[in-house]
């Protein structure tokens, strides 16, 4: 079962950024509701080391990069993105 999330903006911000307007809501994309719950189950069984594991895989995939990918960038990015992750994953 796929859930659309919205978001509750004025008319103006729904028409300027060329989403599908919904009662001056903006639709920011489709949650997959059944995978977040299973991948939380999951997550609750995990080690603390596979979990950031896990969840520093899913950061790389949000932002299309592969481990190996990773490994090709140079330092000063793949600090970069170290960085990124691991200030995200404190909130």
């Amino acid at each position: 079962m796929k859930t659309s999330i919205f978001i509750n903006n004025d008319r103006e911000d729904t028409n300027e950024c060329g989403l599908r307007e919904a009662g001056g809501y903006r639709a920011i994309g489709l949650q997959n509701v059944e995978d977040e719950l299973i991948r939380e189950i999951d997550e609750q069984g995990m080690t603390p080391e596979k979990l950031l594991t896990t969840q520093f895989l899913a950061f790389l995939k949000n932002r299309r990069i592969s481990l190996d990918d990773l490994k090709l960038l140079p330092e000063k990015e793949q600090q970069r993105l170290k960085k990124e992750f691991s200030e995200n994953s404190e909130e």
